[in-house]
């Protein structure tokens, strides 16, 4: 039996699957095949057909098939060498991961003591209702979930912390917290409602109000995987929510309020992961807001992937997404991806970072991309129910239209420019293509 563990490039979640089919699966319409990377492109990656077993080496074919690269991944993702699973129909394939070793349900290396806290569910099952918890000390938890068999049931509870760097419900070294019915309030800096503390520890909230008033106090903390469901969130002095690397929220059914500094900020400052990689973020059927004069989704120095489907997102500095490097000049690498989604706003890019922006299922993009020049590698994907509406000249890598009159795109008198070196601009051939409003797609100078 073969197994493929993978970290979800399409959703937001971990995705398992598990195939027993032969090596070379190529004649099949859909199917899990493996390989050895030799070589990736903008629009294909090649790989050496091979099989692999879960924690062996791979054995490779010899024989070298080429897929077509799905736009929810960077090409660069993969590295000459690297062992890949894909999963594809025909010669497409639908999703591309580095094989991770890991298990379904890891849990940590050790047990640890974990954070001071109010109650605690260490290595137990413990369930708190109709309960009201508060402190006034420094480096606390309210509700802690504990190792790897710390579980927390938590329904009609209240929380306040008034110290700093605390969390009103926790979860720590593997630890599991669900819970309903909440209210919880956070005072002090560097205070968080719900934070997990690592990979392996999952925090999953329906219907509550949180609220922080203290600065670098994000609402929603994560250096594992946090999700909410008719949650109102609302940080005062700080971003709304802070992703750390290898970091996932899901957003569902709520709402989210920064009033300083970016609504999401994922950045090298975070803590998360050594041995993950992309932070991840999903919003769904919620709204999420920067009122303060900062982007909505600020990376710097980490890799993102953001996902909004059909949501109502603002932000007061027109700023949809900024991305830079860190203070090691390590890039920033987002890719933003839209399903029925509405942007409003231009996204900026550092020249050492990366951007990517995927428009399908009848999105559409009111603003610009990388309108300063600047960046190290900017993309645009515009499916044929999507739409780009400029509001000011725009600068691509490259850029991909499934409409290739370009008549989903009005430009109001500004350009946009491409590089027509780039493999993946082969459709335009160089030329010059006119939009609606007076402006044009045209290969940059």
């Amino acid at each position: 039996m073969r197994k493929l563990f993978m970290l979800g490039c399409i959703s937001c979640l971990m995705i398992f699957a598990v195939s027993s089919c032969a090596a070379n699966t190529e004649q099949s319409e859909s199917n899990i095949a493996y390989g050895r990377v030799v070589k990736t492109d903008e629009k294909t990656i090649t790989v050496e057909d091979g099989d692999y077993s879960y924690g062996e080496d791979f054995k490779g074919s010899g024989k070298e098939i080429s897929y077509n690269l799905p736009e929810s991944v960077f090409f660069d993702d993969f590295k000459k060498g690297d062992i890949v699973a894909i999963l594809f129909d025909g010669k497409d394939a639908t999703a591309v991961t580095n094989v991770e070793y890991v298990e379904n349900g890891k849990k940590a290396d050790e047990d640890t003591e974990g954070k001071n806290a109010l109650v605690k569910a260490d290595n137990e099952e413990k369930s708190v209702s109709d309960e009201d918890y508060s402190s006034s000390e420094d480096d606390t938890v309210g509700i802690l979930a504990l190792n790897s068999d710390g579980r927390f049931d938590i329904s009609r509870i209240s929380v306040r912390m008034d110290g700093e760097d605390s969390a009103g419900i926790g979860s720590q070294a593997g630890g599991h917290a669900e819970g309903n019915q909440i209210s919880i309030s956070m005072t002090g800096d560097g205070s968080s409602p719900l934070r997990t503390y690592d990979e392996n520890s999952v925090i999953d909230i329906t219907d509550g109000n949180i609220e922080t008033s203290g600065e670098n106090s994000p609402c929603l903390y994560s250096s594992g995987n946090i999700s909410i469901s008719g949650v109102t969130a609302v940080s005062r002095n700080s971003s709304a929510v802070m992703v750390g690397k290898g970091g996932v929220v899901n957003i569902k059914d709520s709402n989210v309020t920064s009033y300083s500094g970016p609504a999401v900020d994922i950045s090298s400052e975070s803590a998360g992961s050594s041995d993950a990689s992309t932070a991840k973020m999903m919003v769904s059927s919620s709204s999420l807001r920067s009122e303060d004069d900062e982007a909505l989704v600020r990376v710097s120095g980490e890799e993102a992937y953001v996902r909004f489907i059909k949501s109502t997102i603002s932000c007061g500095s027109g700023v949809l997404a900024d991305i830079t490097g860190d203070d090691n000049e390590n890039g920033g690498k987002l890719l933003m991806y839209g399903v029925g989604q509405t942007f409003n706003g231009s996204i900026n890019c550092d020249l050492n970072s990366k951007v990517k922006l995927v428009l399908s299922e009848g999105s559409r993009l009111t603003g610009a991309v990388n309108p300063g020049d600047s960046a190290y590698y900017s993309k645009v994907y515009i499916s044929d129910d999507s739409e780009w509406e400029l509001t000011a000249d725009s600068y691509t890598s490259s850029i991909v239209n499934e409409l290739e009159d370009c008549s989903n795109i009005e430009s109001n008198g500004h350009n946009i420019y491409y590089d027509s070196e780039n493999l993946a601009n082969e459709w335009l051939a160089g030329r010059t293509i006119s939009l609606k409003g007076g402006g044009v797609l045209a290969p940059a100078e």
